[in-house]
């Protein structure tokens, strides 16, 4: 379900496309502040919406799970 706070809803976006909790705050628009990124990341509504996501993306773009992985290696 989407989120009634339109900056949230785009955070829940950019991470689940991949990106790093702190690159998804300063992409709607936030100074860099990776501590309040993660708290909001966090956030069980956020998390939910984060998860609810992922699928949609893993399936748009099936590869970028496999770069996240090679890159923790």
């Amino acid at each position: 379900m989407e989120l009634d706070n339109v900056h949230h809803e785009m955070f829940c976006h950019f991470v689940a496309r991949g990106n790093a909790p702190h690159i998804a705050y300063m992409a709607i628009g936030n100074p860099y502040n990776k501590s309040t990124a993660n708290m909001l990341a966090s956030r069980e509504i956020i998390a939910n919406r984060i998860k609810e996501l992922e699928p949609m993306y893993d399936q748009l773009f099936p590869r970028r799970r496999m770069y996240e992985t090679e890159s923790d290696a």
